[in-house]
């Protein structure tokens, strides 16, 4: 007997699943601001890399930077938010 095709709806949902178990990715669906997502753009074209490598090396760059520095670390550094203002 013929296998019946899969849907659309089926596909995406194995396809998940198996990115789930092999912990290689994570999918990260959020939303920026307009500014950041036009500066992600210049940069990726600017570099002829994809966003999503800008975004991986910029947080662990980061991160590296906190680990190497924990006086980043502190409350202060945290309540710093990209307009410089502190809350």
């Amino acid at each position: 007997m013929a296998k019946m095709a899969k849907s659309s709806k089926e596909r995406q949902r194995e396809y998940r699943a198996r990115h789930r178990q092999e912990q290689v990715q994570r999918r990260l669906d959020l939303w920026v601001s307009s500014q950041a997502y036009s500066a992600l753009e210049r940069l990726a074209d600017r570099f002829k890399i994809a966003k999503r490598e800008i975004l991986e090396q910029l947080v662990l760059i980061l991160d590296a930077d906190i680990s190497a520095h924990p006086a980043l670390d502190d409350p202060h550094w945290r309540a710093v938010t990209s307009d410089g203002v502190t809350r």
